[in-house]
């Protein structure tokens, strides 16, 4: 089973609130990210893919995950899977994309993140929805002895102040996958996403948003507290060098451009998990994975029969698998085609 289940999620299917609030309305609440770690975790804060004297790196071994989509009437999307962290083989995945983004009538994201930074109302309104309601608190809600890892480990960041406290285990869970993020030096700026909604601005391509930020963090709100609380032990029972591995791994395979490859990079191994574990895992996948999926699927239906040519970007965990969109576009009748660039 893969180590640090969130952080591999997370970097390929929904960004962690923080990041995309590019912390704006957090700096209000006094949470800021402190990259000056201890002696025991820096000696592996290196950028993921920050080698290019490796042949994995080389841009003849870059690939995009973008797909053509024909409709039986001939309408035309392009269909590519993002990935939400920064790397530095991103722009070589860019570079080899912008033809078809340009020619494109629109681009399609999740939602746009560069947008919503500057959105600082409804950033308000949508860490709101992270808030206990009932007057309770964190402590309520998780053992002391977890707790006071969870303090533990945020204050080895700086990253820890008490008005936390009163955000609920969603929110934590993203807390300490976004500390462990800190740690290996990984960031949300370079982003493939990012980079494609700032290529489409500046070319004056309109953006739509196939979600809102709401949706998709009420979404991660419905998540279970025992889902939570997996997440949360999940990511401190590990070690920065399990999370760099892993995640490395993954972002490998994302550059390559096979769909193979990132499929078993990021799936999981059940055989050595419990019944209660793959429940978890399994609510997790389907609010967060299948449900969306569906949804993204049928806007790219839509704009597929709008006519207009759509670049259609999302997570690319969201292309894979038998609920994926590649599946499910070509079951309503399209013809999926991966572009080899």
């Amino acid at each position: 089973m893969k180590r640090i289940i969130s952080l591999i999620l997370s970097a390929v299917l929904s960004l962690l609130i923080f990041n995309s609030c590019g912390n704006n309305n957090l700096k209000k609440i006094n949470f800021k990210i402190d990259k000056d770690y201890s002696e025991s975790t820096s000696s592996i804060s290196n950028k993921i893919g920050d080698t290019f004297d490796t042949d994995v790196y080389n841009s003849d071994n870059v690939k995009p995950m973008l797909f053509r989509c024909e409709d039986e009437k001939g309408n035309l999307l392009y269909l590519m899977g993002t990935i939400h962290i920064s790397g530095e083989a991103n722009d070589l995945i860019i570079d080899k994309v912008d033809d078809y983004l340009f020619e494109s009538d629109s681009l399609a994201v999740e939602f746009d993140i560069v947008a919503y930074e500057k959105n600082y109302i409804q950033q308000t309104e949508d860490l709101k929805l992270f808030l206990y309601k009932d007057n309770s608190s964190i402590k309520d809600h998780m053992d002391s002895d977890l707790y006071e890892r969870c303090v533990d480990f945020l204050k080895e960041g700086n990253n820890y102040y008490s008005m936390l406290d009163f955000y609920n285990l969603s929110m934590w869970a993203q807390l300490i996958d976004q500390e462990m993020y800190n740690r290996l030096d990984i960031d949300f700026e370079k982003g493939i996403d990012r980079l494609l909604i700032n290529n489409a601005s500046e070319n004056n391509i309109p953006i739509l948003n196939i979600e809102s930020s709401t949706e998709q963090y009420k979404i991660t709100n419905s998540l279970s507290d025992k889902y939570n609380i997996y997440s949360i032990e999940n990511t401190l029972n590990s070690t920065t060098e399990d999370a760099y591995t892993d995640i490395s791994s993954m972002y490998e395979a994302y550059i390559s451009g096979d769909v193979d490859k990132f499929t078993n990079s990021v799936s999981e191994e059940y055989d050595d998990i419990s019944a209660e574990e793959a429940s978890l895992i399994n609510e997790y996948e389907e609010k967060l994975v299948i449900n969306r999926n569906n949804n993204m699927s049928e806007k790219a239906i839509e704009y597929l029969s709008s006519g207009e040519t759509v670049f259609f970007a999302v997570g690319c965990a969201h292309l894979i698998g038998e609920s994926g969109l590649i599946k499910q576009l070509q079951s309503n009748g399209c013809t999926v085609t991966q572009i080899v660039s």
